[in-house]
């Protein structure tokens, strides 16, 4: 057997020491540290390889559960979607007008009711939460304010000033019930110099219906304050001939933005009875 000669020289004193070892116990344990090293750097490798694939696959969880999300409000979108459409079919049958209509019939639903529910942004184009049938037709003014005769049309654009009219007058006896014609809050009720007795309701509300509001004219007596909600159908004055009028009458304006626009598409309605 091969021995291999080991000395040791203390450093305290000038003895030397040696040590006779089998060759093959030296390289026994070269190799056994050799093979701890190698072990101890595969494992860091290893680790680092391990470390990498977790963070790979936490991110591709975490990737697949907003493709998930994605896709389910996706769907959410698609069903409300055609929770509108119907929705909007059905709307439009309430106020006469048939969805499957086309040509001139169709263009005057351009400047009907429906116009607004179309164009409504923050109610139609707003598809996070379905629409309700109920919910759009309240806010939307519909209906007769009072009953009585349309005897004056809406003329806003008239080159005789005196001529111009933003609403719809309708003749009644005085004393005819007035009725809110869409949910809201009493924004004016008092005394102008040419509606006489008014009333003025905000329909904006928290529903989403873009800045309606109605007016009503010549009123006898008002039976509403500035700030108090109202609901579709209360009974808010009573008719009469106040102002600039030439007998008893409603003086009837229904404004967007601040804007007047055509009431008489509005009024066709026959499915909402005001006042019953």
């Amino acid at each position: 057997m091969r021995y291999s000669t080991l000395m040791y020289l203390s450093g305290s004193s000038e003895k030397t020491r040696t040590f006779r070892v089998p060759t093959f116990l030296i390289w026994l344990i070269i190799s056994l540290l050799a093979i701890l090293l190698l072990g101890a750097l595969s494992s860091f490798y290893m680790l680092g390889k391990l470390s990498q694939a977790h963070n790979q696959n936490r991110a591709l969880l975490e990737e697949n559960s907003m493709l998930l999300q994605e896709n389910r409000k996706i769907q959410l979108l698609e069903e409300n979607l055609k929770s509108n459409t119907v929705l909007l079919k059905r709307v439009l049958n309430l106020v006469g007008v048939s969805s499957d209509q086309s040509g001139p019939l169709a263009s005057t639903a351009q400047d009907s009711a429906l116009v607004v529910f179309l164009e409504n942004s923050d109610i139609l184009l707003n598809l996070d939460h379905p629409l309700s049938e109920r919910t759009i037709l309240d806010v939307i003014p519909s209906g007769m304010p009072s009953q009585g005769r349309i005897t004056r049309g809406f003329n806003p654009d008239d080159e005789n000033l005196t001529r111009r009219h933003f609403g719809v007058d309708i003749v009644n006896k005085e004393g005819t019930k007035v009725y809110a014609t869409a949910d809201g809050v009493v924004e004016f009720a008092g005394w102008d110099d040419i509606f006489g007795k008014m009333v003025i309701i905000d329909h904006t509300g928290e529903k989403g219906s873009e800045g309606f509001k109605t007016v009503y004219g010549h009123n006898l007596v008002n039976l509403v304050a500035e700030g108090e909600v109202v609901k579709k159908g209360d009974l808010i004055a009573l008719s009469g001939n106040t102002g600039k009028s030439t007998g008893p009458h409603t003086h009837y304006e229904i404004r967007r933005n601040d804007v007047a626009i055509n009431p008489e598409p509005y009024l066709k309605s026959e499915n909402y009875s005001i006042g019953n």
